[in-house]
């Protein structure tokens, strides 16, 4: 049994949708089952019935955080210091032209690591305990779209323009009809219903009534938890083929273009997909357990005197470019 400490400084559980604050809950969960100790460094005011927490702050050295007894310190966000015991690092973003990360670093899906000249990556996971209703029943006629609409390399234009072109109603949640935080931005289509930031209930019900997803990012997606949010709930995904999307959109699961007439093709087609089978593929690759134990081989690795990496991984370019989307 080890013990490990994990550091998110974000406050646990998430109180809103949350991305890495979730994973990094799992991954505590994972490894508490998996029979190890778990110690979460976290945001004041956390709380964890399986891990012990200690309040993350800025104002106290690292070495008098981390409990005498731990066997490994992981970090969720960029950390530079020097630490008594082992460490490694999980990149959940995309690196800067010229970044360099530590050499235990570990990215979040192949793709993510190949971009980085990287080899080592472990595909984040969910629990799907806390998706209580994925039931496989006849969805309502729309599609959805989650994320944060807001940002350009989401592509919410290019999701309501494959909707529009596949005659079906887009749900969208991560967003606003007027968005006025990243330039005036307003979208007037009929077709589209705006639900905000969603979570808990809103979120079940967004996605357990789905036809399908629609995801045309233009931009090297990392991982994506949202497609695999959705896939539990048997939601085909129709998408871009860029970053982490290669990986988890096989055929059986949806279909990958970056052209919106193509993409509005395929999702015509969401009938013929299997929601019993798309919500295995997640069940089969992308639980939590999954992640926990694959990190044990790495937390093992590194114990045993080895470092993930032979050298340093780095970006060589920017990696979050606009990349190429056809409207015709």
């Amino acid at each position: 049994m080890m013990h490990l400490v994990l550091v998110e400084r974000s406050r646990l559980p998430a109180t809103q949708y949350g991305g890495t604050e979730r994973v990094v809950w799992w991954l505590a969960k994972g490894l508490s089952e998996l029979g190890h100790q778990v110690t979460l460094l976290a945001g004041k005011g956390s709380e964890c019935p399986f891990a012990t927490v200690i309040p993350w702050t800025e104002e106290v050295p690292m070495d008098q955080l981390v409990p005498s007894s731990a066997d490994l310190v992981h970090f969720h966000f960029p950390w530079t210091g020097e630490l008594k015991i082992p460490y490694l690092f999980t990149v959940h973003g995309n690196g800067q032209a010229g970044e360099q990360f530590p050499v235990n670093s570990i990215f979040v899906s192949k793709n993510h690591a190949e971009r980085h000249h990287a080899q080592a990556f472990v595909y984040n996971g969910l629990d799907p305990a806390d998706y209580p209703s994925f039931q496989h029943s006849r969805p309502t006629p729309y599609m959805h779209f989650l994320g944060h609409a807001a940002w350009k390399v989401k592509n919410l234009k290019g999701a309501i323009q494959v909707a529009g072109l596949a005659g079906q109603k887009l749900k969208v949640g991560g967003g606003n009809r007027l968005n006025l935080n990243m330039g005036i931005r307003f979208y007037p289509q009929l077709h589209v219903r705006f639900l905000g930031m969603v979570g808990g209930e809103s979120k079940d019900r967004l996605l357990r009534e789905s036809r399908a997803m629609l995801f045309p990012v233009r931009w090297h997606e990392p991982f994506g938890l949202a497609i695999t949010e959705s896939m539990l709930y048997g939601n085909p995904v129709f998408g871009t083929p860029y970053g982490s999307l290669n990986e988890l959109v096989i055929n059986e699961v949806g279909a990958l273009a970056n052209s919106a007439e193509a993409l509005a093709n395929a999702a015509k087609n969401w009938e013929s997909y299997s929601r019993k089978r798309i919500s295995e593929w997640v069940l089969d690759q992308f639980t939590y357990l999954h992640m926990a134990r694959k990190y044990v081989h790495y937390y093992e690795q590194i114990l045993s005197g080895h470092t993930i990496h032979t050298r340093a991984p780095y970006a060589k370019e920017a990696q979050s470019v606009i990349l190429p989307w056809s409207q015709d």
